[in-house]
């Protein structure tokens, strides 16, 4: 899931960039290199580099912070660019939408709950972030977790509602392409578009982080099962953790050979992501992918079937839990896939 989430980052990124470019330079200039994706999404990459090679997710820290208060900045503004497009006396400046408490087009909406389910998966990086905190603990990560999900669900809700009320049915899924720069005051085009795509950029290396973690302890757990791994919780530093299961006659040997290997998985993955988010251009159809058979199946049906399996192998009694979870795992399984579907059909 990091993955994809990396590569729709970087797939928005290549997008907004050019939009910019094209809007405020040329209209023309889609044909001039610096606006073909190959260029902005390795131009990027190289700039990503430093924070991608880093191997302890507490240098990456600063990185979270500026991500948040970019996107703190691009919240701000985008309200009041609605007020202001409200406000404005020129009726092709106002908001064109006008909120619907029913859908249009029922299978789009369909499509879109696995994307819900997306927006809120923070398994991916519950581990990385947790053996990252000071003074560890459980309840302080219960914290985390919960005011990460609230400060999430407000943006989504304002950016949502908002959104698809200033754009209306013509609303994009990188929303950034909503915006034009004829009908949008300079100010707000330029402090949106930039706080938006700078947030982008320093999240890329956390979702990176996680999608290498990840990667690390697969393979620990196919090539080294017996590796036991240091365990340091605060601060672990995954080519410390790596090294400690590396065979070699000397610490040092180790750590070098966990090193190289460090570098040789950053890079493969780094390159892949580079690859996909270059040959693909529509972010909604990764995040429906990903959304339909990941999240659904991490935060819906695994914990559903697992609850049914532990409830079954400690011969509990069979509560209104039980059930629920058979009948919800049971439901999402076939939608996962059915919401793929409707999204080709909704379109039609």
């Amino acid at each position: 899931m990091n993955l994809n989430a990396g590569i729709a980052e970087l797939i928005i990124f290549k997008a907004s960039i050019r939009k910019i470019l094209t809007d405020v330079i040329d209209s023309d200039a889609l044909n001039e290199f610096y606006t073909q994706d190959y260029f902005i999404v390795v131009l990027v990459a190289i700039a990503e580099i430093p924070p991608v090679l880093v191997s302890k997710i507490e240098k990456l820290k600063f990185l979270a912070l500026g991500g948040v208060v970019c996107i703190s900045v691009f919240m701000v503004m985008f309200v009041l660019l609605i007020i202001v497009a409200t406000a404005d006396s020129n009726p092709d400046n106002n908001p064109v939408g006008g909120m619907r408490i029913v859908p249009e087009n029922w299978l789009l909406a369909a499509a879109t709950v696995p994307n819900v389910l997306l927006a809120f998966s923070y398994q991916m990086n519950f581990f990385p972030i947790f053996k990252g905190m000071k003074n560890t603990s459980d309840k302080k990560m219960s914290r985390a977790v919960l005011l990460g999900l609230l400060f999430c669900l407000f943006c989504y809700l304002i950016v949502g509602i908002l959104g698809y009320h200033y754009a209306g049915n013509d609303v994009k899924a990188n929303f950034l392409e909503s915006l034009y720069y004829s009908k949008v005051s300079h100010l707000f085009y330029y402090i949106i578009n930039l706080s938006f795509i700078i947030s982008l950029f320093l999240a890329f290396p956390i979702m990176f982080f996680g999608c290498r973690n990840n990667f690390i302890a697969l393979i620990k757990l196919i090539f080294f099962k017996d590796g036991k791994g240091v365990g340091k919780g605060r601060g672990a530093d995954q080519v410390e953790e790596m090294s400690s299961y590396m065979q070699g006659k000397t610490e040092k040997q180790r750590k070098r050979r966990a090193y190289a290997l460090f570098i040789v998985y950053t890079m493969l993955i780094y390159l892949i992501t580079i690859g996909v988010a270059v040959g693909v251009n529509d972010i909604e159809i990764v995040f429906n992918a990903v959304g339909a058979l990941c999240s659904s199946s991490i935060t819906i049906i695994l914990p559903c079937i697992f609850y049914v399996k532990l409830t079954n192998i400690n011969h509990h009694q069979h509560s209104v839990w039980y059930y629920a979870s058979i009948c919800l795992a049971s439901f999402m399984a076939p939608y996962a896939f059915f919401s793929i579907l409707a999204l080709y059909l909704g379109a039609d």
